[in-house]
């Protein structure tokens, strides 16, 4: 089959982000033999700890049914979704190690286990706001290793898998922004991709509409908080700040990434948007927090709860 090169398309090597994002991860990615497996004393983990890597792995799993998704969703995208092969392979060496460090202690988990794990909801129409979710999530995702890395009971072992995946995620989520500051360059409708973006950072730090966000990232924040035996490792203020501030970052983030003027995510939780309104403003008054939290309320189901699985992390 010949393939004739169209005159007005740009060199997919000059014009690509893969290239680059490829060779940053060619230089700091880790191995499982990096990990000292042998040295893990099986005696000394509580089964508290047992019960976080637990929670933790089936936060993993959707990985393998979210790459589908978004080469179904993305097909057109050349230059992303050469980076997802990348983003598949370590994405997938997570639930990996994790399942590794739980088998020395015995525990077993077969196909079936596997396949329910997969399972995750359909991704929401918007691409811009798949990107979002999936740079909030990824943030979320490294903070929560990292806290969980740096407890004094953590077992060595899994102090160190915790900091490579963290490391992982935390690139992850600047890969994900550099595809979406490319879609936005690249935008008909400006103002429109920004306004799609915001909502979905709006879901995940408004307490109140939080629980209406369906990642698995952020639904392991839940079980977290929720399960006593996961607290009694990791206490849930611990859990908690860890998460106000990735939440802090993000809005952060999203400043950069959509030109906005957020002070925190107080301030981005009652950032009144709307199809007609100015993106760039800065919080405002009691009512302009009623209004905002008023048209949340409007906005569909899905714009939080389609959301993609990286953490699927994932």
């Amino acid at each position: 089959m010949n393939i004739e090169p169209a005159a007005f398309e740009t060199n997919v090597h000059d014009d690509g982000i893969f290239y680059r994002l490829f060779h940053e991860a060619e230089a700091v990615r880790w191995k499982m033999a990096d990990c000292e497996w042998s040295a893990i004393r099986a005696a000394d983990v509580s089964p508290a700890w047992r019960t976080v890597v637990r929670e933790t792995l089936i936060g993993e799993l959707t990985t393998f049914s979210a790459t589908q998704r978004f080469f179904t969703d993305f097909g057109d995208d050349v230059d992303f979704t050469q980076w997802l092969t990348v983003w598949l392979y370590e994405e997938t060496k997570h639930p990996s190690a994790l399942l590794k460090w739980l088998d020395a202690f015995g525990e077993k988990f077969d196909s079936r286990f596997m396949l329910q794990g997969r399972q995750t909801i359909p991704f929401m129409p918007s691409k811009i706001g798949t990107l979002a979710t999936n740079m909030i999530s990824e943030m979320v995702a490294a903070a929560l290793y990292a806290t969980l890395g740096s407890r004094p009971t953590c077992e060595p072992v899994l102090r160190r898998i915790c900091l490579n995946i963290g490391g992982d995620e935390a690139r992850h989520a600047a890969s994900f922004y550099s595809y979406a500051k490319k879609r936005l360059a690249r935008a008909d409708d400006l103002k429109q991709q920004q306004i799609a973006a915001l909502k979905i950072l709006y879901f995940w730090i408004t307490p109140e509409l939080n629980a209406r966000v369906g990642h698995p990232v952020n639904l392991l924040v839940h079980r977290y908080k929720a399960i006593p035996e996961v607290q009694d490792a990791v206490p849930r203020d611990a859990i908690e700040s860890t998460v106000d501030h990735a939440y802090r970052r993000a809005c952060r983030v999203f400043e950069s990434l959509l030109g906005l003027e957020l002070r925190d995510p107080k301030s981005c939780s009652s950032f009144p948007v709307t199809e007609g309104s100015s993106v760039r403003r800065s919080a405002g008054s009691t009512s302009a927090r009623s209004r905002a939290s008023k048209r949340a309320a409007s906005w569909p189901s899905s714009i939080a709860t389609r959301s993609s699985g990286s953490r699927a992390r994932t």
